[in-house]
Order: C-alpha cells, then sequence, then structure tokens
C-alpha cells in the first residue's frame, strides 16, 4: 500500500482560478472586517484571511511547477520553498523586516 503524495499534479491553467479564489477569499475578509461591530470577534475574518493566503500558495506553486499541496496545510511553506526556491525570503528575513 502506498501513501499519498502531499503534492497534487495539476494543469498549466490551474492558477488562474486559485488565483481568482485567493481574491475573492481576501475581499470577503474586507468587506467582513468592514462590517463587523464593536467588541465583535474577527474569527470570520482571520478565516477568509487564512484560505485567501492558501489560495494564493497555491496559485503560486500551480503556476511555477503545476503543482499544488493537497494536504496539510502545514506542508505549504516547504513546497513553496521548493517551487520558489531563493525567490521566496526565508522566515528569519521577514520577522527582521517587519520590526
Amino acid at each position: 500500500m502506498t501513501g499519498k503524495s502531499p503534492r497534487k499534479k495539476v494543469d498549466a491553467l490551474y492558477w488562474q482560478g486559485r488565483l481568482r479564489v485567493a481574491q475573492a477569499y481576501l475581499e470577503a475578509a474586507q468587506q467582513t472586517y468592514l462590517l463587523a461591530q464593536v467588541g465583535q470577534g474577527c474569527n470570520p475574518v482571520v478565516s477568509q484571511i487564512v484560505l485567501s493566503a492558501i489560495a494564493f500558495g497555491d496559485s503560486l506553486t500551480a503556476k511555477r511547477a503545476q503543482v499544488v499541496n493537497q494536504q496539510a496545510h502545514a506542508q505549504a511553506p516547504r513546497l513553496l520553498r521548493d517551487v520558489l526556491g531563493n525567490l521566496l525570503p526565508d522566515g528569519r528575513s521577514v520577522a527582521t523586516d517587519a520590526s
């Protein structure tokens, strides 16, 4: 019995659909934030942002290597690193730049 790979091959234009989905999730997060009442939990906004980030990551890896992550989202950074290599900044430099 073979294990299922965390990566799935996709067709050459798959990235375009994932990009549209990512943008839609981001727009939904922005609209939800604008409609939120003072004191209201922000879980719906955060959920939309997370879904947007996942879809953006899929779009990048699909465009560059025609592959997406299909299992645990914790593996997404590794796939991004494998596909984008040095184009993806390491976590230390991102954290340093943000401070």
